[in-house]
Order: C-alpha cells, then structure tokens, then sequence
C-alpha cells in the first residue's frame, strides 16, 4: 500500500465525520476512493451534540441505521439557563417551521460516532487507512493529477478533499488563510458522572436536552451521554482565560464552575471520568475552498463556534453537496467549475445563516430574545429551525437578514428609554 505511482479517483484526508462521509458517498457510487486518516479509531473527539438535520443528511447517505444501533441517547430540544439560574428557555425541535424531518437528533460520544462513520465508509468500498498522515499535499500536474505523499509513498487522485480539521495540510501549504469570524475562544471541558441530572431545575426541560448555561462572556454546556456520563465544558474569551491566576487547565476548570452558581450547583458531589482537555481558536473560515483538484471539506474549510452544536451538522450537510459535486466533475470535467461553485455556495450559505446567530448571542441581544418570554409561535419556530441546523430554508427570517431580525426583535422587547439588559 502506498507506493509510488498508486492512483484513486479522489483521495480523502481526515477520517471524521466530513471525510468519511465524501468518501463513503463517492465509494458507493463506485469511485476508487482513498482515506488516509494519521489518528487510529477509536479516538476522542469533542462536538458531542448532533442536530435533526444531520439525520436526514445520514438517512438519505444509508448510515443512519447504524447510527440509531449505537444507543446514543435521543434529544428532542435545547434548554438554556442563566448562570445566576433564574432565568431559562427551552425550544423544541418539534416547533421548527417548515418541520424538520426528524424532530430529534442525538448526543453522541465521538469516538464512537466517527468510528460508525469511518465503517460506513469502508464497508461502501472506500480504501481506509489509518495511522497514516499526509505530509506534503500537490496541486494537479501535467496529468491533471493532483497528489498527496505520505511516509509510506506518494498517491495521485483527480481530486484531494481535505477534510482534516482546522490544522488543513493542503489550506496551510496553499496559504489559504483561514479568517477569524468571531473573536478568539477557548474551551475547557472533561466527563463527568454527575450527582444528580443536569436538567434539575430547569422549568420544561426534557430528559436528553443539551443545557447550556450562559453569565457574561463565559458559557457552559452539559451534554448526557450513553452510559451515565455528562459532557461539561465551558467556551471564554481567550484573553480572559490567559488573565486568570491558576494556570494549570484543571484549576481554571473548577475556577470558573464556582463562579457560576448553577454550574457549580451541577457539578457538586460528581466524579469526573476525564482529564479535563482544552481546544482554543473557534470560529474561522477558509477564503479559498478549492483549486487545482484540491478541496477543503468540513471543518477544513471552516468552523463558526460550538455555542449551537452545527459543527457536525454543517460538515455533513455540506460534505453531502461536495460528493454530489466531485461525482459531477468526475463524469463531466467540463462542469467542474460550476459544480465546485455550487458546493462553495452551501458552505457560505451555512456561515451566513449561522453566523448571525453566533454574533448576537455573543454581544446579548439573542440571549435576550431566546430568554423573554412570551415569544410568539413565528420567532420561537425561527429560531427552533436554526437550532435545528435548518440553515438553507431561505424562508426563514434569519436565515435571509439574522443579524437584523434579532436586532429589530431585541429594540422591541427592551423598554422605550431603556438600555438593553445584561443576561445572566
């Protein structure tokens, strides 16, 4: 395996969702597709909570039903609590307009999920390679070949998809710069079993709902996983993170919990499972997705910010359009431009519609809108199909003018002659 002169119809880097997903895709349809994957599976991942959605993408690709095998637990909604924990909402994927296909999603752990997923894809004929990293990544030649070299050797494909995360060989050798969309985060988080449910407390809430629990600039999610275990992390300014006294991840973690009383509340008496694991720079996006048989796909080519649980979501529905792309290209070199365009066009469609909600939960006025009560039917389902990763249904107001609806929704709520409230 990986000798010199070895040659695919597409060559796929990364193994997760995004990657295996173009793989298992153009493999079905009976392309000779390679994955080479530098991690072995099973491995930790952190993304845990999918949105309905993804489970249409998964059902109309055939791996859903092993998805659904797993055991993952079920969530049917979103709950959100202030971190003072007076103030909550909940929204229920069932109130989205137009329905979602699936008024439920799962909580996954991600070594499992992407392991379900890298299967899929070699058992639909994909070539699947793990512990093998791509090292040098070349645009097509004289052949129209494009290539990637490993330690093992040097593979020629029509088309390289690199679907390796934000660290993209190909993206970083090209110089296609990745561009902040929001201002740098980082996050904490570990597994925890805790004492007593994450949702106790919560007014509505629904057993399998994701909490997230905001206060300022810092938020937390708790997210129930198989077998007893909760996922809590918190995302902050990065700044405020390097300006804490502790400097050891574990201190900062327990720092911050007793700073949040209905953080602390849930994480009191729990026997952590996990170190406690950081990630920092969310929020990027590639300003080239392709050129020259090279492709980013997934978070690769860009990754708004976890607060909403779209970063699976995305790389699957987008990492849907790029295999229908790349197998039209395949057939039909003469429609490669147009149908790589068409691709690019779905991923800026997803920051677009997304991004909005990302910019007005950080400066407050979503919070503020997602926390008034009552909403009326048409905004809480406008903001239910957004939570349910509904991102190209142009009918929705946010999805055509998010930053302006929101806006104009939170001078309405907020008393003539008044600033608009803190939350949390």
């Amino acid at each position: 395996m990986g000798t010199e002169g070895e040659s695919f119809d597409v060559v796929v880097i990364g193994g997760g969702p995004a990657g295996s997903f173009v793989a298992g895709s153009l493999a079905k349809r009976g392309r000779r597709v390679a994955v080479l994957e530098r991690k072995e599976f099973p491995r930790f991942h952190i993304g845990e909570s999918l949105l309905p959605q993804s489970l249409s993408v998964l059902k109309r690709a055939g791996a859903l039903e092993r998805v659904v095998a797993q055991g993952f637990v079920k969530k049917t909604g979103a709950s959100f609590l202030t971190g003072d924990g007076k103030r909550s909402a909940r929204f229920d994927f069932g109130d989205s307009d137009p329905p979602s296909e699936f008024p439920y999603a799962y909580q996954v752990e991600r070594r499992h999920f992407d392991k379900v997923l890298l299967d899929w894809a070699r058992d639909e004929g994909a070539d699947v390679r793990t512990g093998v990293t791509a090292e040098v990544v070349e645009p097509r030649d004289a052949d129209g070949l494009a290539s990637v070299t490993t330690k093992r050797g040097r593979i020629r494909a029509r088309f390289v998809v690199d679907a390796a995360g934000l660290d993209s060989v190909s993206a970083r050798l090209r110089g296609w710069n990745a561009e902040p969309l929001v201002k740098d985060r980082a996050a904490l988080f570990g597994h925890f079993r805790l004492a007593s449910s994450h949702l106790q407390g919560v007014p509505n809430a629904v057993t399998g709902d994701i909490l997230i629990v905001t206060q300022n600039d810092v938020w937390w999610w708790f997210i129930p996983l198989a077998g007893g275990h909760t996922s809590a992390g918190f995302v902050i300014p990065i700044e405020q993170l390097q300006s804490m006294p502790e400097t050891e991840p574990e201190a900062r973690y327990f720092s911050v919990v007793q700073s949040m009383p209905a953080v602390a509340e849930r994480l009191a008496g729990a026997e952590r499972l996990s170190p406690i694991r950081g990630a920092r720079s969310y929020g990027r996006s590639n300003g080239r997705l392709f050129a020259d048989g090279l492709v980013l796909a997934g978070d690769a080519a860009g990754f708004l910010d976890p607060v909403f649980s779209s970063g699976v979501c995305v790389a699957l529905s987008t990492s849907e359009a790029l295999a229908e792309s790349v197998e039209v290209s395949l057939a039909d070199p003469a429609a490669e431009p147009a149908a790589l365009a068409a691709y690019e066009k779905r991923v800026r469609r997803a920051f677009a519609s997304m991004g909005p909600f990302v910019e007005t939960w950080y400066d407050g006025a979503l919070k503020r809108v997602m926390f008034h009560d009552p909403k009326p039917a048409k905004i809480r389902a406008a903001i239910t199909s957004i939570l349910a990763g509904e991102l190209w249904n142009e009918a929705n107001p946010i999805v055509r003018d998010g930053v302006r609806w929101v806006r104009t929704l939170d001078r309405m709520i907020t008393p003539p002659g008044e600033a608009p409230a803190p939350v949390g």
